[in-house]
C-alpha cells in the first residue's frame, strides 16, 4: 500500500507530549485542523475517546493505533506521533507507557477503508529495528520517509 498520500510530513509529530490520554489525542488531531479531511474535529475527538474507552488500541511494546469512524471525517487520513522515552500514559495493559502512535480518521462512507492501512503499519511495527529507527527520527520528514518507503 502506498501510504504517502495519507501521511504528509505535516502529519508527523516528533516529541509528542501529554499527561493524559485525552491530551495525547488532542495533540494527535491537531495537524488535522489545518486541512479538509476532518470537518468536525471535536466530534472526531469524542469518537476517539469512546473507541479507546471500549477497547484499547495499544499493543505490547508501547505502540497504539487510535482510530475512529465519524460523520465529520471526509476521507481516510493518518497522523503519526513519537514520544520520548519512557513514553506516555495512554491505555495499555499493565500501565505500560506508549511511545509510538498511529492515529487514523475513518470516513463513515468507507467503514473498512482503514484496514489496509492498519495492516501496513502493523507489518511495519513487527520488526523492532524499524520501530527503533522511526523513534530515532529527528524530523517529521525523516519519519514520514521511513514509513512511506516500507513495503511489506
Amino acid at each position: 500500500m502506498d501510504i504517502a498520500p495519507l501521511l504528509p510530513k505535516e502529519h508527523v509529530i516528533i516529541g509528542l507530549d501529554g499527561a493524559t490520554r485525552r491530551a495525547i489525542l488532542e495533540a494527535l488531531v491537531e495537524p488535522l485542523r489545518h486541512g479538509d479531511a476532518v470537518a468536525e474535529m471535536d466530534r472526531f475527538l469524542e469518537e476517539l475517546e469512546v473507541r479507546e474507552g471500549q477497547v484499547t488500541t495499544q499493543i505490547p511494546g508501547g505502540i497504539a493505533f487510535p482510530h475512529a469512524r465519524c460523520q465529520g471525517v471526509r476521507r481516510l487520513v493518518m497522523v503519526v506521533g513519537t514520544a520520548l522515552s519512557p513514553g506516555l500514559p495512554f491505555s495499555g495493559p499493565d500501565q505500560e507507557r506508549c511511545r509510538l502512535f498511529f492515529l487514523m480518521a475513518v470516513p463513515p462512507s468507507a467503514p473498512t477503508a482503514h484496514l489496509p492501512l492498519l495492516k501496513h503499519v502493523s507489518a511495519f511495527v513487527r520488526q523492532d529495528a524499524r520501530v527503533e529507527r522511526l523513534l530515532a527520527a529527528r524530523t517529521p520528514a525523516q519519519a514520514a520517509r521511513l514509513l512511506c518507503a516500507f513495503r511489506p
